[in-house]
């Protein structure tokens, strides 16, 4: 075709599209009408009203308490997982997120002689004072651990970071008291636990997710890289009471059992399109774990956990033992709010398996939701509080700790554990991704 004619044939269109650009520029411009009924002359009558005639004068502290509640009543009203957050719930939520808090880094367990210090975590201020696992604290700030005071010395041992906190103990070996003014830091709070060998002979290594929050994924990889280490040749990823985290987390625990080519690991649809969370390529191709594995959950394995275990069946990397999921297939982001120290958690996408599934579970309308595993295990004839118990006994890797002894729990029956060796026992089949 002549390239004029082509120029005199697309021309037009050229116009067109263009007029569109401009009316869509105008539309852009202009103000968009509110959609929420929010009547803001409804609110300040009733502020007015409330301040000028109720019985009683409202102090600035109830006040702000009350502006909070209906903060709360609003956003709670659009689904359960939404919420408005207080100064406090804030700077708790951003704990739970980035995986710190500011304290001194130690585990303890309440005794009649104070409390005794089941672990304390290497390189953490206690740690650096000299405090050992074994120690046990007799005060805190000169209040003393010992008996019921024991209760209220604990907290004393947080605080924010930067500021000091006076700890007395007695060594474990038996020699003279000590006294040390501890500065407390960012303390990290472990997401990856209790990884240990639960087969030497068969190679199967254990670990447990906690929770997805900004430290997993390497944490992750840690764990796997001691396992590795310590001979595992498979692996059991216990995602049970695991009820979630920070979506990017989940996206980096994938990345460590999936290629670098495996895409996607999950997808989101908010009202601004579909998305697809980074995914980061292997930058040691040792790093590439394809070893069998298996993933324990449960009713409560929920949102983020639902993303990795989810992005493993749906690729076929894994198998799951145990029982349905949640099904809280919905992604919050929490959004501060200028010119106070509050945020907001706001639903603002669903999430997609690799396979496209959405399984978020709608009670109103009898809609169970959830993943369900290829191998399932009835929830009864489990001790839940003896086995939760053992989780909590659980830690990450960088603690010194007490060695096992009579005191220490041995881990109750749990059949999904039980299952999940005996697959991974007769795991030859099971090596590197599963074939359709």
């Amino acid at each position: 075709m002549d390239k004029r004619l082509f120029f005199l044939v697309v021309s037009p269109v050229a116009v067109f599209a263009a007029g569109l650009g401009w009316f869509a520029s105008e539309a852009r411009a202009r103000p968009k009408a509110a959609t929420i009924y929010w009547p803001s002359d409804v609110v300040e009558e009733m502020r007015v009203l409330v301040e000028r005639d109720y019985v009683d004068e409202i102090d600035d502290r109830r006040a702000k308490s009350l502006f909070y509640a209906a903060c709360k009543a609003y956003l709670g009203g659009l689904d359960p997982y939404c919420e408005f957050l207080t100064p406090e719930e804030r700077r708790e939520m951003d704990q739970e997120t980035q995986g710190e808090f500011g304290g001194v880094g130690i585990l303890l367990n309440r005794g009649p002689g104070g409390l005794l210090v089941r672990g304390a975590r290497m390189g953490d201020p206690a740690w650096k004072a000299g405090i050992r696992a074994g120690d046990v604290i007799v005060a805190v700030d000169g209040v003393e651990a010992a008996g019921e005071s024991g209760a209220a010395a604990m907290p004393r041992l947080r605080g924010r970071p930067e500021t000091a906190v006076l700890v007395a103990w007695q060594p474990r070996d038996g020699g003279p008291r000590r006294e040390a003014s501890v500065v407390r830091s960012l303390v990290k709070i472990d997401s990856v636990t209790g990884v240990q060998m639960l087969d030497r002979e068969a190679g199967v290594g254990y670990l447990r997710i906690v929770r997805f929050q900004d430290n997993t994924g390497p944490d992750l990889r840690a764990a796997l890289k001691r396992l590795r280490a310590d001979g595992a040749r498979s692996f059991v990823v216990d995602l049970r009471s695991d009820y979630g985290g920070v979506l990017p987390a989940a996206v980096a625990c994938a990345d460590a059992f999936l290629g670098a080519g495996t895409l996607p690991i999950v997808v989101t649809k908010s009202r601004q399109g579909f998305e697809r969370p980074g995914h980061m390529p292997h930058a040691d191709p040792d790093d590439e774990l394809t070893a069998p594995l298996v993933v324990l959950i449960d009713q409560h394995t929920a949102s983020a956990a639902e993303v990795l275990a989810g992005a493993l069946q749906d690729h076929r990397r894994a198998v799951l033992v145990g029982q349905r999921t949640y099904g809280k297939f919905l992604v919050q982001r929490i959004v501060p709010i200028p010119g106070e120290d509050v945020a907001v958690r706001l639903t603002t996408a669903r999430y997609y398996t690799p396979q496209g599934r959405n399984l978020q579970r709608d009670d109103a309308r009898g809609v169970r939701g959830g993943l369900v595993p290829e191998i399932p295990i009835a929830p009864g004839g489990v001790d839940e509080g003896a086995l939760r118990g053992w989780w909590n006994d659980q830690v990450g890797l960088d603690w010194d700790l007490l060695p096992p002894g009579a005191e220490t729990p041995a881990r109750p029956a749990d059949p999904a554990l039980e299952k999940a060796l005996e697959v991974l026992r007769d795991a030859d089949s099971l090596a590197g991704p599963r074939p359709r």
